[in-house]
C-alpha cells in the first residue's frame, strides 16, 4: 500500500513543480509565443501525471481506466506541443499564420485523443489495467494504435533534435551552441529512458510502473535551466536563487503528509507510552504542512509561492468537496486551515514584492547617484548650487554642492567659498546687472538667464566667465534655490 501511494505521491509532486514553473514563466510575458508554448507544454505534462497519479491509486479498474483517459489528454498533445516549441525558439521559418499548419502539427495528437480518451469502436478496449504493488498499472497490447503513438512520439522527438542540431550547428554564438547541446542532452535522455521504462520494461515486466511523467521533468528543468541564464527572452528577472530541487522535496513532504491523514485510524497512533488521538495527529500534520507553505514563500521566491498557491488551493477543495460529499463536519477545521494559510502566504508575497520594488528603487536611485556624482566632480565646466546668493550648505547636497573645477576657476576652497555669497565674489561693476537678472529670476518672470561677468579669485585677480543660473527644486520649492554653471572663463 505504501508503494502505490508513493508512485502516485511521485506524479503529483512533478505535476505541481512543472506547472509552477509554467505559471511563472507566463506571468512575465504572455504575449511571447515561445512562453505560451512552453506554458502549454507544462500543462499537458501535468495532465499527464497527476491523470497517472489519480489512475494509480483507483479504487477499482473502471474508474482507473477514467483517470487514464485523462492522463492521454496530456501525453498525447505533449509531443506536438514540444515540437512547437522547438520551432519557435530555432527560429525556423514556419507558417505561423496558416490554420493548416496547425492541423498538421497537431494532428497526430487529435488521433492520440480520439484513440485513447473518446471511447470508440475502433478502440474499444485502449487499457488493460491489472492491480500490483504499485497500484494500477497498464499491460501495453502494442496493436496498431500503440504503433501509431510509438510513430508519433519518437517521431516527433527525432525530429525535434535535429532542428535542435541545426540551430546549434548553423549558429556563430558560442552561448546558442551551448543551449542546442543542453537541450538536446536533456531530450535524449528523457526519450531513452522513457521509452525503456515506458514501453520496454512494461511489456517485459507487466508489474513495473511507467515513469515516463516524471522523466519529462529533465527537459523542462534544462530549459528552465537555460531560463535562468536569461536565454531566449522567455522570462525577464528569473530568480538564480530558486532551487527546484528544494521545491520538489518540500512539494512531496507535503503531499506525504497529505496521505498521512488517510492513514490515521479512529483508533488513534501509540507508539509506547505515547498516544497521539486522531485530532492530534491531524493538528501536527497541518501545521507541518503550514510551515512547508511559508519556507517555501519566504525561502524560495516566487516559484515558491506559485507552488504553495497551487498545493494549498487544491487541498482547499478537496477539503470542500469532502464536506459536501459526506455532509460532514470534520474537515471545517481544515478548510479554516487551508484558507489562512492561502491568507498568510498571499499576504506575505504581497509584503516582499513591495520590499523587493522598494529596494529596488533604492538600489536604482544609489546608482543614480554615484554617476552624477562622478559627472559632476568630473566635469569640465565649474557647477555650483546656490540658495538666494549664498553657496548652499544642505546636508544631502554636502559633496556636490560645489565641483572641483568651479574650486579651480576661482581659486578659492569649497570651504571658503560655502562662507561667501556670490556678489562677495562678483566685481562691483557687474553687480548690479547680476542683480537685476537675479530678482526677475526670484519672482519667476524668467525661469533661467546668462551674463558674461567678472569674478575676484582669492589673490585678487579678475577672470572673467560665462555663467548660466537655471532653477533647482530637489531641495525644495523655494524659487532662490538655483544652480550656477561656469560654462567659459578667460583672463583679462
Amino acid at each position: 500500500m505504501l508503494s502505490i501511494w508513493m508512485v502516485s505521491l511521485l506524479f503529483l509532486a512533478v505535476g505541481l513543480v512543472v506547472l509552477a514553473s509554467g505559471i511563472f514563466t507566463l506571468q512575465y510575458n504572455h504575449q511571447a509565443p515561445a512562453n505560451r508554448a512552453f506554458f502549454a507544454l507544462t500543462v499537458a505534462i501535468t495532465i499527464w501525471s497527476s491523470g497517472m497519479a489519480l489512475s494509480t491509486i483507483a479504487p477499482d479498474a473502471a474508474t482507473g481506466e477514467i483517470w487514464r483517459r485523462f492522463s492521454a489528454i496530456g501525453w498525447g498533445a505533449t509531443y506536438a506541443i514540444l515540437l512547437h516549441f522547438v520551432l519557435i525558439i530555432t527560429d525556423k521559418p514556419y507558417p505561423y499564420r496558416k490554420w493548416w499548419f496547425y492541423g498538421c502539427l497537431y494532428l497526430p495528437a487529435l488521433i492520440m485523443l480520439f484513440a485513447f480518451v473518446i471511447p470508440n469502436r475502433m478502440n474499444p478496449y485502449p487499457y488493460l489495467l491489472h492491480y500490483t504493488n504499485y497500484g494500477w498499472i497498464n499491460v501495453a497490447q502494442n496493436n496498431v494504435w500503440d504503433w501509431i503513438f510509438y510513430l508519433y512520439y519518437i517521431g516527433f522527438t527525432v525530429l525535434g533534435l535535429v532542428f535542435l542540431y541545426q540551430w546549434g550547428k548553423k549558429s556563430s554564438d558560442e552561448s546558442i551552441k551551448k543551449k542546442s547541446r543542453l537541450i538536446c542532452l536533456a531530450i535524449i535522455i528523457a526519450l531513452i529512458l522513457g521509452t525503456l521504462t515506458d514501453v520496454v520494461l512494461s511489456s517485459l515486466y507487466s508489474e513495473l510502473p511507467q515513469m515516463a511523467p516524471v522523466i519529462m521533468l529533465i527537459p523542462v528543468l534544462a530549459i528552465y535551466l537555460i531560463l535562468q541564464k536569461d536565454s531566449f527572452g522567455i522570462t525577464e528577472g528569473v530568480d538564480r536563487k530558486t532551487s527546484y530541487m528544494n521545491i520538489f522535496i518540500c512539494v512531496l513532504m507535503y503531499l506525504i503528509l497529505t496521505a498521512m491523514q488517510f492513514f490515521v485510524l479512529n483508533g488513534g497512533f501509540a507508539k509506547g507510552p505515547v498516544t497521539l488521538d486522531e485530532s492530534t495527529i491531524k493538528g501536527i500534520i497541518v501545521q507541518l504542512q503550514m510551515f512547508i507553505s511559508l519556507y517555501l514563500v519566504l525561502k524560495e521566491n516566487r516559484p515558491g509561492y506559485i507552488v504553495s498557491f497551487l498545493m494549498n488551493a487544491i487541498a482547499l477543495v478537496a477539503t470542500v468537496g469532502f464536506m459536501i460529499r459526506f455532509n460532514s463536519t470534520e474537515s471545517l477545521p481544515g478548510i479554516i486551515s487551508h484558507t489562512g494559510v492561502l491568507v498568510i502566504i498571499t499576504l506575505i508575497r504581497i509584503y516582499k514584492e513591495k520590499n523587493a520594488a522598494y529596494i529596488k528603487k533604492i538600489n536604482t536611485q544609489i546608482v543614480k547617484e554615484k554617476f552624477y556624482s562622478s559627472v559632476f566632480k568630473q566635469a569640465p565646466v565649474g557647477i555650483a548650487i546656490m540658495n538666494g546668493q549664498k553657496h548652499t550648505r544642505y546636508e544631502e547636497f554636502a559633496d556636490i554642492n560645489i565641483n572641483p573645477m568651479y574650486e579651480k576657476i576661482l581659486g578659492r576652497s569649497k570651504e571658503e567659498l560655502q562662507k561667501l555669497t556670490w556678489s562677495e565674489i562678483t566685481h562691483p561693476e557687474d553687480i548690479a546687472t547680476n542683480l537685476a537678472y537675479f530678482e526677475q529670476f526670484k519672482k519667476g518672470k524668467i525661469d533661467r538667464y546668462s551674463l558674461e561677468k567678472r569674478l575676484i579669485k582669492r589673490d585678487g585677480s579678475v577672470v572673467w566667465v560665462n555663467i548660466l543660473v537655471a532653477p533647482f527644486s530637489a531641495s525644495g520649492e523655494n524659487p532662490a534655490d538655483h544652480v550656477c554653471i561656469v560654462t567659459g572663463h578667460y583672463r583679462t
